[in-house]
């Protein structure tokens, strides 16, 4: 049997502007929480794994300035995917960026609720 592997690629930009968020750290654990690999976006915010094997990861995301993403799940099932995260800028003590949230993680967009969809199936 020959195992199947994938790529996982995307962009990371601002909810508020829309724009890439650069050398935003992106890593990919397994199923158990041990560290698979660590990435960084590029200038345009965007960002692509070397080839992994075919199961279920997690997703960590933190960027200077913006909340974390933290433990967000996706399954690679014999196929590239893309997944592009907006990510809500973090409250300054002052209160000037306020932004409201969804328990601790920022609100995705449709395009991140669709690519779970298909990646996560059920167990």
């Amino acid at each position: 049997i020959n195992a199947q592997n994938c790529a996982l690629s995307g962009r990371i930009y601002s909810s508020e502007t829309k724009l890439g968020i650069t050398h935003a750290s992106l890593l990919i654990l397994d199923e158990d929480g041990a560290m698979i690999t660590g990435i960084s976006s590029r200038f345009n915010g965007k960002y692509n794994t070397d080839s992994l094997p075919n199961g279920l990861y997690y997703l960590s995301i933190q960027a200077n300035g913006f909340d974390d993403i933290e433990l967000l799940p996706f399954r690679l099932l014999g196929k590239n995917s893309q997944i592009d995260l907006a990510m809500i800028r973090a409250e300054n003590s002052e209160g000037k960026t306020k932004r409201e949230k969804t328990g601790s993680n920022p609100v995705m967009p449709a395009i991140f609720q669709a690519a779970l969809k298909n990646f996560i199936g059920s167990n």
